[in-house]
């Protein structure tokens, strides 16, 4: 075959792709987005004493995925119409509120779950506000549009007094007095009802309540805390504003150390037996998930006092006891032992006597 002949198929295939392109349609050509901060997710606001907060998740990734290492601050949008108009429906104008800063140590960039707060105090009563937020680089480059969140404010409630705490396993109970007047002092003629609000793991209260509705009650249970970690509390009063609601300021708060003081249960089936080794003790292990242990009682026949023979708590559920002296007759009992830092000891079990005749 001539080289002629190899190339000619060549050259036709490539003048047809040149005018008959591949298949599929062919948008427009768009510049690339701009490196910009990631938009903010998350925003929320609550009403509060003579104010709005809001809170939002600081971004730590730029729009492309790659780390935010010039995230410089936030700019702060806001709407604003009377309650009375209650349009949902209608066009909101947003226009700038205001610009914060973001602070961090020279060398340290955002750390994913960190939050940051802002308090509106221009507000009016009878207002309905909504928030966006845009984040911003070193080069005053914006991100998009936070989603947006919605708040009322009126007068609020008079602040809750007398906040008392009692601790438990893994939980408080929370006591105050019934908050009947406003702020300014008159009485209020719709009921209140309360929100609560701890620290989380000692740091700073968290934004939103314990509780998922806001309580009739002036008491309120929080379970699921860690024991022997300190937790502070504050409870709001709160007002029925539109569709939503406005908190009082925060009672003065008040600390507490949930602790366990239950012991385990008694263990069960203890037996007693001699081998030449010494006296085997066997028992069914302790229920609970807490269990860190066993203390393992021994008497002569003719003592009345059991004495503990392990320096620390046993962690299965055999003990060989070594020291037993040969005829002699001698009554056992076990313990359990939780982790809680108290090292609550149940009652001893039942006693089983054996004789070591090796």
């Amino acid at each position: 075959m001539k080289f002629r002949e190899i190339l000619l198929p060549i050259f036709f295939f490539i003048l047809l792709s040149f005018f008959f392109p591949a298949c599929g349609k062919k948008g427009p050509l768009r510049m690339p987005e701009m490196v910009v901060p990631q938009a903010v997710r998350d925003l929320k606001a609550r009403a509060e004493g003579n104010a709005i907060i809001l809170s939002f998740g600081i971004p730590v990734k730029n729009t492309y995925g790659s780390p935010l290492t010039d995230l410089r601050g936030f700019k702060i949008l806001r709407s604003v119409r009377k309650l009375s108009e209650g349009c949902e429906s209608c066009p909101r104008k947003f226009v700038p509120l205001t610009d914060i800063e973001y602070q961090r140590a020279a060398g340290l960039l955002p750390v994913k779950g960190e939050k940051k707060e802002f308090r509106d105090s221009s507000v009016s009563p009878g207002m309905e506000y909504h928030y966006k937020v845009l984040s911003f680089n070193a080069d005053d480059e914006f991100s998009k549009e936070s989603n947006s969140a919605k708040a009322y404010w009126d007068l609020p409630p008079a602040p809750v007094q007398s906040l008392t705490v009692q601790a438990g396993n893994g939980m408080v109970n929370l006591q105050w007095e019934k908050v009947n007047s406003l702020a300014d002092g008159s009485l209020c003629r719709e009921p209140l009802l309360y929100n609560c609000y701890r620290t989380d793991e000692g740091t700073q209260f968290l934004f939103a309540p314990v509780n998922d509705q806001p309580v009739e009650a002036t008491a309120y249970q929080v379970i699921d805390l860690k024991n022997d970690q300190q937790y502070t509390f504050r409870v709001h009063a709160a007002r029925k504003v539109g569709e939503g609601w406005v908190e009082s300021e925060g009672s003065p708060p008040v600390s507490a150390i949930p602790v366990d003081l239950e012991p385990p249960s008694i263990p069960q089936g203890l037996t007693a037996f001699w081998i030449d080794e010494g006296i085997s003790l066997r028992w069914e292990g302790s229920p609970e998930a807490d269990v860190s242990g066993y203390n393992i009682y021994r008497r002569e026949e003719g003592e009345g006092a059991l004495k503990k023979l392990n320096p620390d708590p046993v962690k299965g559920t055999i003990f060989l006891d070594t020291e037993a002296k040969k005829d002699k007759a001698y009554y056992y009992a076990i313990s359990s032992v939780d982790s809680s830092s108290r090292r609550n000891e149940s009652s001893p079990s039942e006693e089983v006597k054996v004789i070591y005749l090796p």
